[in-house]
């Protein structure tokens, strides 16, 4: 039975909930250390890590496709770190055979999130200051 769009929604959030909990977990358990955000890349790769491990699996199954992937994979995955879904979503581009669009959207979602990131930065110090 597959759930309309009502309790997918209920499911993402939830696992949202939860993931981005346990996001901020790591960030108060594991330490700096060497001015190194160790937290982050913990939760970057240990997302990755579970949603090739999960997908690979179980992506077949009638529950993974019924209420699992909402659940797990956007919901949980996708609140502890938005990288586990960029890094899947390439993996689903090489899969199809789409390797230079694959190769094309990691290095245009990399550097487009860097000079973002820089350009609002300058632009909050301009309105603040």
């Amino acid at each position: 039975m597959k759930f309309g769009m009502g309790l997918q929604l209920v499911l993402v959030a939830a696992g949202g909930a939860v993931g981005a909990t346990l996001r901020y977990l790591a960030g108060v358990l594991i330490p700096v250390g060497f001015g190194f955000p160790w937290a982050t890349l913990a939760v970057n790769v240990i997302g990755c890590f579970s949603i090739g491990l999960i997908v690979g699996y179980f992506e077949n199954e009638l529950w993974y496709q019924n209420w699992g992937r909402y659940l797990i994979v956007i919901g949980i995955l996708g609140g502890l770190t938005t990288f586990s879904a960029f890094s899947y979503e390439i993996i689903d581009l090489g899969n199809n055979d789409r390797w230079s669009l694959a190769a094309s959207y990691a290095l245009i979602s990399i550097l487009g999130s860097l000079v973002a990131a820089v350009l609002g930065y300058k632009l909050a110090n301009q309105l603040v200051g």
